[in-house]
């Protein structure tokens, strides 16, 4: 597996999976969250994608497989009909037949793969990783059985459980023209798994799949194939009930069936009507955010269960296994190895053969496998358990408690009354860093002009008649910097810190307002918003039920991020919510812990879209990040660092301004301690005016 020492960080990739609903989300009903450590799709038709390791590296591979795995659900969604196959599902289940209904996932995955193509044409090499990783699962988890079919030359006891699988790898051949050393050795292990006429017969039906153009013609030719493989095995008489003689009653399936790959889960009975859309293309614009305010996701309220989620990732093997989401109960529709029910050829003799669901290996199963590495959850690794419920909270928010509290009118009040207060040492502040700015912005001349104002240094060369002897006064440059300010909002922030931290903001903020440099405010805490934090207790009661570990993960709470101010946008429309600023975090009747790690790369993401030369990142706290858990949030610590280290190795800036606490120096290399306003006025201005305007700023005393 190559791996790119430079390349995409797991929390830098779950960004931009996530950005795949901002893009898609209102017009395809598409939403990507990231959730334990498994992948499926859940009842309220969102996509999971696992929670990896923030900090990891991943490969190339890694990469193109999980975008692959993003495509193909995707996929899903906009081109199988989801109510067709709802209905076949129960006729499957009525008639004890889940083995159809397993083949009809199989052929509808190669189809559909094809539609996302033809839209968007990236999307190839993406399906091709994920189809590859697919042959690899096949090839790995039935290597005993291959190697028994080889030495016997026999085809499998139980042949007809690997057709799905079978029709999965041709139908994508057939369908898109996947190919190449993973197809090979799994056409090969499929051989002699089914043996070469039964694989012959599944190459023809193949060949068919290639030239359905929907979804209920992939169901029609599922019976098909259904009453094929029922043909292959004699069937013992009936008796008067109708039942086989000498046989016990057949298990008929549990529960209803789903789409393998997209794991749309049924249990509850709902059926959604999604129509075929033609529409395709992911692009990866403004990737790397949580989605704004206006564009959160629907909460998916008190039923809102990935079914049967079981986090395994008590060791890396366990951590690969899938977590069944969103499945229907019965179908081993993520395709964890060999079903516990799977018949023998001798218990099929004596009845049905399309009672069994048979053996699958999906695309959710073959992503985990690809990421085992980094769900274990272990103690060097940063995991949020979920981002199901984190949110930006901004000023054009309508509803809930944090708008209201942000919009008191008081805020206003609240505001000038800081600002008033800055006549003394703040005042200092702010008169040091516009000098700073001021001086970046020093009249100069251009010599050597043929018109404009006689250059008195010319005089000679004037006197001899020469043409250039005139200068021309240069614009002023724009200020090519860009700055970004993220305030940790904390409950250990409360108090004289947090009003420190908002004086500090407001002059700098205020100064900044006279210069043409562009620059946002944000902030961010976790388990503020008490709405979401309800919603994920009630989520981590499910998963606890279902089997996962919370010690596994360094984050359990939702993230709060707010921006009080965007680019572009004037310091006015913040003055009101930065006044309340100190209230709400004084007033949290909660603890409210940060993760630091998570906030300032949401800031950096923002800030790296930026087309300014020069990149600053100014983040205010007093130092430790705390999520608030005893699993490993110790590694929230060991995340910062990392964090910081990356961004700046991305050509940001980074300075840490440490308000009454010096605890940052441990994750940020240009860290400021601030015990009072003095030492800022003082000291800490002028390294900030150096930074911004990369000079020092000349004395302005106090």
């Amino acid at each position: 597996m190559k791996n790119n020492k430079d390349g995409m960080l797991g929390g830098e990739y779950t960004h931009e999976v996530t950005n795949v609903s901002k893009i898609f989300g209102r017009e395809h009903d598409i939403n990507v969250v990231i959730e334990g450590s498994s992948a499926g799709v859940d009842r309220e038709g969102n996509i999971v994608y696992p929670s990896i390791d923030a900090n990891a590296r991943l490969s190339d591979e890694e990469i193109a497989v999980s975008r692959g795995y993003v495509d193909h659900e995707c996929g899903h969604k906009r081109h199988t009909n989801i109510k067709a196959f709802f209905e076949y599902g129960d006729r499957c289940r009525a008639a004890g037949e889940p083995l159809k209904m397993g083949i009809a996932n199989a052929m509808e995955d190669p189809r559909m793969e094809a539609r996302v193509i033809g839209d968007y044409k990236g999307s190839h090499s993406n399906l091709t990783a994920t189809a590859n990783a697919v042959s690899r699962s096949w090839t790995s988890n039935y290597t005993d059985e291959v190697s028994v079919c080889q030495s016997t030359g026999e085809p499998h006891e139980s042949w007809h459980h690997f057709v799905g699988g079978a029709l999965s790898i041709l139908g994508r051949h057939d369908c898109w023209g996947f190919e190449g050393a993973g197809y090979d050795r799994a056409i090969e292990s499929f051989e002699l798994l089914l043996g070469q006429g039964n694989m012959n017969k599944c190459r023809e039906f193949s060949k068919r799949i290639a030239r359905c153009d929907n979804t209920q013609q992939v169901l029609t030719l599922a019976d098909e194939v259904g009453d094929w493989v029922r043909g292959q095995f004699p069937q013992k008489p009936q008796d008067q009930d109708g039942q086989d003689q000498g046989q016990q009653p057949q298990p008929q399936g549990q529960g209803k069936p789903s789409l393998g790959q997209d794991g749309v889960d049924e249990e509850d009975g709902n059926k959604q009507d999604f129509d075929n859309d033609p529409a395709q293309g992911a692009n990866d614009q403004d990737a790397g955010e949580l989605p704004d305010a206006d564009q959160d996701k629907q909460d998916p309220g008190p039923d809102a269960d990935v079914d049967g989620q079981k986090d395994q990732d008590q060791d890396q093997d366990q951590a690969q296994g899938q977590d069944q989401q969103g499945q229907g109960q019965g179908l081993d529709t993520n395709g964890q190895g060999k079903d516990s029910s799977t018949c023998t050829i001798d218990q099929v003799s004596q009845g049905d053969p399309l009672q069994d669901a048979g053996q699958r290996v999906e695309v959710q199963k073959a992503l985990t496998q690809a990421l085992g590495k980094h769900l274990t959850g272990t103690w060097n690794q940063y995991r949020p358990l979920s981002t199901r419920f984190d949110k930006w909270h901004t000023r054009r928010d309508k509803s809930g408690a944090i708008a209201r509290d942000l919009k008191l009118p008081e805020g206003l009040t609240e505001y000038q009354r800081m600002l008033k207060e800055s006549a003394g040492k703040l005042n200092v502040i702010r008169r040091k860093l516009e000098r700073a700015l001021q001086a970046d912005r020093s009249v100069q001349w251009d010599g050597g002009q043929q018109f404009g104002r006689l250059d008195s240094r010319r005089l000679v060369a004037a006197f001899n008649r020469q043409e250039k002897v005139y200068k021309r006064k240069q614009e002023a440059p724009a200020h090519d910097t860009a700055v970004t300010f993220l305030l940790d909002m904390s409950y250990s922030m409360s108090d004289s810190r947090i009003e420190t931290a908002v004086q500090t903001l407001i002059c700098m903020a205020e100064a900044l307002e006279k210069t043409s440099i562009q620059y946002n405010i944000l902030g961010h805490t976790i388990r503020r918003d008490e709405g979401s934090f309800r919603k994920m207790r009630q989520r981590i009661e499910e998963m606890r039920d279902q089997g996962v570990d919370m010690s596994r993960f360094s984050r359990i709470t939702p993230l709060d991020m707010f921006e009080f101010k965007s680019f572009n946008e004037r310091l006015g429309h913040a003055r009101k919510p930065l006044g309340n600023v100190p209230a709400l975090v004084n007033n949290s009747s909660d603890w409210c812990g940060n993760a630091d790690s998570e906030a300032v790369w949401h800031s950096y993401k923002k800030l790296s879209r930026r087309g300014e030369r020069r990149k600053v990142l100014i983040v205010l706290s007093d130092g430790r990040p705390n999520t608030c858990h005893g699993g490993i949030a110790d590694n929230g610590e060991a995340a910062l660092r990392k964090t910081v280290k990356e961004v700046e190795g991305r050509g940001v800036e980074v300075i840490g301004v440490g308000i009454q606490s010096d605890k940052g120096n441990e994750y940020y290399k240009n860290w400021h301690t601030v015990l009072s306003l003095d030492d800022l006025a003082e000291t800490v201005i002028d390294e900030l005016g150096a930074t911004l305007m990369g000079k020092h700023v000349k004395g302005v005393k106090s």
